[in-house]
């Protein structure tokens, strides 16, 4: 039965660091142009996000995970998959640009390790 309560214990820990987590990255999203470029089949191409679709990401995010860009983008009218997922890569660099990724889970340090590798 203890053991229960401790493993309780650590999952709210670990729900609160994460929600921690995405209002700093939202912090660093509103001080952002909410514009990015990112590469697109060989192309460049301009991604227009407003403070609202950021909103709503990282909400989906701690809804479906971070893993599930498909989900997530079926919830975010007009948005593809692939603008998706350059999109939460884009915040995740934000974010460690500026000096925070000591703050990162493992799970979002190795989201960011994959986006780098990862040519979709």
């Amino acid at each position: 039965m203890s053991n229960l309560i401790i493993q309780n214990t650590l999952l709210i820990l670990q729900i609160q660091e994460l929600k921690q987590q995405i209002l700093e990255l939202q912090v660093q999203i509103q001080k952002d142009h909410n514009e990015q470029t990112s590469i697109n089949e060989g192309k460049q191409t301009r991604l227009h996000w407003n403070f609202y679709q950021d909103q709503l990401l990282l909400h989906l995010v701690m809804q479906f995970g971070f893993k599930n860009c498909r989900s997530i983008a079926t919830e975010i009218k007009c948005r593809s998959e692939k603008q998706v997922y350059f999109r939460l890569r884009y915040l995740l660099e934000l974010f460690t640009k500026n000096n925070c990724s000591q703050k990162l889970s493992l799970e979002w340090r190795q989201f960011l390790v994959n986006c780098k590798s990862i040519q979709m």
